[in-house]
């Protein structure tokens, strides 16, 4: 994917996520799953304008439905939907539209449920991996609806101990 486009991308992307619905996906969650992908992609032979194109666009379903269970449930078909019309105002080809709407679909439920993407491509593993990580940092913990609007301890307590014993169970490719 060339510079132009990535950035056509992403401007757009940022619009539409300055209106997302709920506190767990908005632009600092975004930015946050690009800066991880980004530095895990160091190692591999990867488009790396594609993947951050991916980033940016991952949680687009947040734009158009509220949290919820459906929407968690339905994430993957709903973000297909979204994309397969969204991604046509962009000058990528069949290839890059397909990687990105892959990506997008397979990338929720790594946690609790362990739907991993382990058989796939690099851009949905590192894209699955970066959005697990961010769910279980600092910020996002401290952001949660069971830990700032319910002042849950036990949750932020759970969150942070699968973080620093148990993050690999849920990784694709694990950390070091």
């Amino acid at each position: 994917m060339n510079q132009q486009t990535l950035e056509q991308i992403r401007t757009e992307a940022v619009k539409r996520m300055a209106s997302a619905h709920g506190s767990q996906h908005n632009l600092n969650h975004v930015y946050n799953v690009v800066k991880s992908a980004m530095q895990m992609s160091h190692s591999y032979d990867i488009d790396k304008n594609l993947l951050e194109a991916i980033c940016y666009v991952h949680d687009l379903t947040y734009t158009e439905y509220y949290p919820g269970i459906a929407t968690y449930v339905f994430e993957g078909k709903y973000i297909a939907s979204i994309l397969d019309k969204y991604l046509d105002q962009f000058n990528i080809d069949s290839r890059e539209k397909g990687i990105i709407i892959n990506a997008c679909k397979r990338h929720p439920h790594s946690y609790p449920f362990k739907v991993l993407n382990r058989n796939t491509d690099l851009y949905t593993k590192i894209l699955q991996d970066a959005d697990t990580l961010d769910m279980f940092s600092d910020e996002r913990v401290d952001n949660s609806v069971f830990t700032k609007n319910l002042k849950w301890i036990p949750v932020k307590r759970l969150m942070r101990v699968v973080r620093l014993r148990y993050i690999n169970f849920f990784l694709n490719i694990p950390q070091i």
